[in-house]
C-alpha cells in the first residue's frame, strides 16, 4: 500500500513539473495570429517613402501632405476622385448588408442581451461616423514604418487606380530642376513606391513580377543596378532577395554599377518591404531634394528673392552707403589727432634724453674732474 501511494505522489510531482515547463515555454512562443498590420500589408498599397532627420517627423509629414495635395490636383480632377470614393463606399455598404443578413439567420438571443449590445453598437457607430467624416476628405495617410527618420505616406485604397506615384514624383522633380523651387524644408530623400508587401522573398517575387516585366520584358542589354537597404531587422538575408531579382530580370540584361539606366531599389523597414524602379538615379543625386536644391543654387538665385526681401536689401545698402559717407571725415580727423599725439610724444622723449646728457656732463662738487659717473 505504501509503495502505491509513493508512486502516485511521484506521478503527481512529475505532472506539475511538466505543466510548469509548458507555461514557461508558452511565454516565449510566437504569435502566429494575423494582425491589422499584416492585413494592410497584404492589400495592394502605393505611396511615397521619405527620409528626414530624427525628431522632425511631424513637421515633415505636414509639409509633405500639403505638397502632395497640391500636386494631386494637377494630376486628377475632383470629379474623378469623388466618383471613385462613392463607388468604394457603395461596395462597403453592400458587403455590410450581406453580413447582417447572415447574422439574422442565426438563432435569436434574449431581449436583455440584445438591448445592451444595441447600446454598445450605437456608441461604436457614432465614433465610427465621426472618424469617417474626418477621413472622407483625406487622400493620403501615414503608415507606421517602425523606424525613426523614415516615413511612408500611403495613397488612399480607392484611388490607387487614378493616382500614380510616378507622375506626382516627376512633377515635384521638374519644379526643382526647371523652376528651381524647393517647397520642402525637412524632407531629405523622396521615392515613389508602387509595390509594398511583407519582407519575405516569396511574397516579394509575386508582388514585383509585373513591375519588373514592364521595364525589362521583350528588351535586350539594358544596364541595371540593384540597391538594397535594411533597417530594424537583423533576420533578413540580402542574397535571398538578390537571387529573386536575378530570376525576374533574366540573363539578357547586364549589371552596371557606374552608369545604370534603371536602378532597382529595395528598402526594408522592420517587416515592411518597399520596391521601386527609377531612371537616372545617380544623375539626380539619389533623389535627395535638399542636395538638388544646393547644387542648383536655389537659395542663391536672385530671381526667386521675394519683392519684400529686395526692398529690405536695397534699404540696407542705402543706409550702409550713408554711414560710409559720414564715417570718412570722422576717420580723417581721428587719423590727424593720432599723428599729432605721436609727434608730441616723440618731442617729449627727445627733450628728456637731452636733459639726461646735460646732467651727466655738468660740473658738480662730487664730480670735480668731469668724469663720467
Amino acid at each position: 500500500v505504501h509503495g502505491d501511494l509513493r508512486e502516485q505522489e511521484d506521478n503527481k510531482a512529475m505532472e506539475k513539473t511538466k505543466s510548469q515547463k509548458k507555461k514557461k515555454g508558452g511565454m516565449y512562443q510566437k504569435n502566429d495570429k494575423c494582425t491589422k498590420r499584416d492585413e494592410e500589408l497584404a492589400k495592394p498599397m502605393k505611396g511615397f517613402l521619405v527620409t528626414c532627420d530624427k525628431n522632425r517627423e511631424k513637421k515633415c509629414i505636414n509639409e509633405l501632405i500639403n505638397l502632395l495635395n497640391e500636386e494631386c490636383e494637377k494630376v486628377c480632377t475632383e470629379e474623378e476622385i469623388k466618383s471613385m470614393i462613392h463607388e468604394a463606399k457603395r461596395k462597403k455598404v453592400e458587403a455590410e448588408v450581406k453580413v447582417e443578413s447572415k447574422k439574422e439567420e442565426l438563432p435569436k438571443e434574449p431581449e436583455k442581451e440584445k438591448k445592451e449590445e444595441q447600446k454598445v453598437k450605437a456608441a461604436d457607430a457614432q465614433l465610427a461616423d465621426e472618424i469617417q467624416s474626418m477621413k472622407e476628405n483625406k487622400l493620403f495617410f501615414v503608415f507606421d514604418t517602425r523606424c525613426k527618420g523614415v516615413i511612408f505616406i500611403k495613397i488612399r485604397e480607392e484611388l490607387n487606380t487614378i493616382i500614380d506615384p510616378y507622375k506626382i514624383f516627376n512633377n515635384i522633380i521638374q519644379e526643382v530642376m526647371i523652376k528651381k523651387e524647393v517647397k520642402t524644408r525637412f524632407t531629405a530623400r523622396m521615392l515613389p513606391i508602387p509595390v509594398v508587401c511583407k519582407a519575405k522573398p516569396n511574397v516579394f517575387k509575386e508582388a514585383a513580377r509585373d513591375l519588373i516585366n514592364t521595364y525589362f520584358a521583350g528588351k535586350l542589354n539594358i544596364p541595371w543596378y540593384f540597391e538594397f537597404k535594411c533597417r530594424c531587422n537583423s533576420s533578413i538575408k540580402k542574397m535571398e532577395f538578390l537571387t529573386a531579382v536575378y530570376e525576374l530580370v533574366g540573363t539578357h540584361h547586364h549589371e552596371d554599377y557606374k552608369n545604370p539606366k534603371y536602378t532597382l531599389i529595395l528598402e526594408i523597414c522592420n517587416d515592411m518591404l518597399c520596391f521601386t524602379i527609377l531612371e537616372d538615379y545617380n544623375l539626380y543625386l539619389h533623389y535627395n531634394l535638399q542636395m538638388l536644391g544646393k547644387n542648383l543654387g536655389v537659395s542663391s538665385d536672385p530671381e526667386h528673392v521675394p519683392a519684400a526681401a529686395e526692398t529690405k536689401i536695397a534699404d540696407h545698402e542705402s543706409v550702409a552707403k550713408n554711414e560710409d559717407i559720414t564715417k570718412e571725415p570722422q576717420q580723417k580727423e581721428s587719423k590727424k589727432e593720432c599723428k599729432q599725439e605721436d609727434e608730441d610724444e616723440d618731442e617729449e622723449e627727445g627733450e628728456n634724453e637731452g636733459n639726461q646728457k646735460v646732467g651727466q656732463n655738468s660740473f658738480s662738487p662730487l664730480n670735480r674732474h668731469n668724469l663720467p659717473l
